[in-house]
């Protein structure tokens, strides 16, 4: 036997385990998030909570929607489905066998009394994010008006800027989907795209293809550029469906190696604002392809970003060191005390340095100390203890 949450879906009677309800609250309503499933009202605040909102019933099929929100756990993390009615909680025996349907989160229905009861399982569900159209070369004929992939109403630069063997390559922005260490057995890439003979890659950029990805073996990544800059260094565009494919990502995720001096950091820049962040925090790199600003200034996070298939809580870089919050093109994900989130940056590039002082908040910064690299003295970021603003215990 187990508790339930029983609650009205238009028609439908639909239940959850109580355990993993947070709250039950009016709805409010939902800031948009463009390339969401339809289902996918939006992201909403819901006391420090910052989630996607979902129409319950456009995921199960029930076209009626109500005025009460249940925040729970999801696979996707914490989400707000909107219901007509909360009724009781109630004792079951889940079946052993269920019925699958409505996105795969309905996984069987049992009878209570004169109704069938849904029982939905909140773990199976993923909020994707859909696909940019295909980017070419010829997409980037400066006589086009406009360009729906790659860039924005905001001008958000066009292609990101990597050296490899031999020169640079211009990879475009849309179809970047990480930006990680690499692993030993990655070769650095030559300008067509190609494993070159110049020995191991240094990061490893993941680029979309039209069918599969491919995994190009970099020495730094420089940043997002606008073509004809002076920042593009004559960079070679590629086309990245001439790429060839991975089976696989060869990287190793950014960790530590034990016993050395200095640290794998990485730089990250927002205008003239710099710092660092040990690659052992990060979990992955994406294009900003949306940025939905929230209210709220230092009182939560300045926006949500659709990055590495989540909806993650961003904060501005610049913001956290009290400039103003302005469109960026990138984003890191960090992993702060098991929680993912973001931060919103112009430029990532990776570094050896070691921390030096003692942990310390630095106008309201908080940090490990700092590291002396190539730039100057520059602060390292405490990712356990840059948390959120307004969620601070």
């Amino acid at each position: 036997m187990s508790r339930w949450l029983l609650f009205h879906c238009g028609e439908r009677r639909c239940a959850l385990p109580v355990a993993g309800v947070l709250r039950v609250a009016p709805v409010v309503a939902a800031s948009p998030l463009p390339r969401a499933p339809e289902w996918v009202e939006g992201i909403a605040a819901y006391g420090r909570a910052i989630v996607p909102q979902i129409a319950l019933g456009a995921l199960i099929g029930e076209p009626e929607e109500g005025g009460l929100v249940m925040v729970a756990q999801s696979g996707a993390g914490p989400v707000a489905l909107r219901v007509d009615a909360i009724d009781r909680v109630i004792d079951l025996v889940e079946p052993t066998e269920g019925r699958p349907c409505g996105d795969g989160i309905v996984i069987g229905t049992v009878r209570r009394g004169r109704f069938d009861l849904a029982l939905l399982d909140l773990s199976r569900l993923a909020i994707p994010v859909a696909a940019l159209p295909p980017v070419t070369a010829a997409d980037w004929d400066e006589t086009h008006e406009t360009i729906e992939a790659g860039t924005d109403r905001h001008g958000v630069p066009r292609d990101l800027i990597c050296a490899v063997e031999g020169g640079f390559i211009a990879l475009p922005l849309a179809r970047v989907l990480s930006v990680e260490r690499a692993g030993v057995t990655l070769a650095l890439s030559d300008t067509a795209g190609r494993p070159g003979a110049g020995g191991p890659a240094a990061m490893a950029v993941t680029v979309a293809l039209t069918r599969g990805r491919a995994v190009l073996g970099v020495a730094q990544v420089l940043g997002p550029r606008q073509p004809g800059t002076p920042g593009y260094h004559d960079a070679t565009l590629l086309d990245c469906d001439g790429l060839e494919p991975a089976d696989g990502l060869p990287v190793t995720g950014g960790q530590d190696q034990p016993g050395l001096s200095t640290r794998v950091m990485y730089l990250l820049g927002a205008g003239d604002r710099l710092a660092l962040l040990p690659a052992s925090k990060a979990l992955f790199v994406g294009a900003i392809d949306h940025w939905c600003p929230l209210p709220g200034g230092d009182h939560g996070p300045d926006g949500m970003v659709p990055l590495g298939g989540a909806i993650l809580p961003a904060l501005d870089l610049g913001r956290l060191f009290g400039d103003a919050v302005c469109a960026r093109p990138m984003a890191m994900a960090l992993d702060a005390r098991g929680t993912s989130w973001a931060v919103a940056c112009d430029s990532i590039s990776e570094r050896h340095g070691r921390i030096e002082g003692r942990p310390m908040t630095l106008d309201g910064l908080a940090t490990l100390g700092q590291a002396r690299i190539a730039e100057g003295l520059v602060p390292v970021l405490d990712a356990d203890r840059l948390v959120l603003p307004g969620q601070a215990s």
